[in-house]
């Protein structure tokens, strides 16, 4: 799987003005007008929070396909996190099911798959997830959570949806939710998509801090 060429993009410069941060630590809340006002701590973890409307499904052709990409963009370890939905590639193609895969240096490194036998099979179909990414002791950790969908059901965690690979990277600080908008995609059968949305992201912070982040963008369906 390539990736989609775009700029690099960090998110300490593309969010300042842009949004209104909730700051969350120890039960208490703050509101800051933009991301440079919060403290400065190392980025340790991520949450992205996805919508996807499908407005019709076809079970014969395994559609639509969905390919979302997280990106650490660390200088020292660049590593990337894709999630699959209703087909995989690794180590070959597949129809239906999820998977989940850890690139570096445009090289698989792990891949695993669940949900095989499920399709899409419902049009109208509104369908829930949050991804996160976080390190941790020399370990960079993916994972799908949450998910809600009519076609392939409902879970918090699911182990075949976790990978975790080592990394020299100790931090997420140049995490961009650009990043991941713009590199995501229908991959197939986009006219049977309504949309595709980030709606919101969490920075965890290693002092304890969370920033939530309402971003609602939308990505562009072909």
């Amino acid at each position: 799987m390539k990736r989609i060429a775009m700029n690099n993009t960090h998110l300490m410069a593309s969010l300042v003005g842009l949004l209104t941060v909730a700051l969350y630590h120890h039960d208490t809340l703050n509101e800051y007008e933009t991301i440079q006002e919060l403290p400065a701590s190392n980025v340790i973890a991520i949450e992205e929070d996805w919508e996807l409307v499908v407005s019709e499904a076809s079970v014969a052709l395994s559609a639509p396909q969905i390919v979302t990409q997280m990106d650490s963009q660390s200088t020292d370890d660049p590593v990337t996190f894709y999630f699959l939905i209703n087909h995989g590639t690794l180590p070959e193609e597949s129809l239906g099911g999820m998977q989940v895969q850890a690139w570096r240096d445009e090289i698989p490194q792990k891949d695993k798959m669940a949900f095989a036998e499920k399709v899409f099979s419902h049009g109208n179909e509104t369908v829930t997830w949050t991804q996160r990414i976080a390190t941790v002791e020399g370990q960079m950790y993916y994972s799908i959570r949450n998910f809600s969908s009519l076609s392939f059901g409902n879970f918090v965690t699911n182990s075949d949806l976790q990978i975790k690979i080592a990394t020299t990277a100790s931090n997420l600080n140049k995490y961009s939710h650009l990043n991941s908008v713009q590199r995501s995609q229908i991959s197939f059968a986009s006219n049977r998509v309504n949309s595709m949305k980030l709606r919101k992201v969490r920075i965890h912070h290693q002092d304890g801090t969370v920033q939530e982040l309402v971003v609602n963008l939308a990505v562009e369906l072909d």
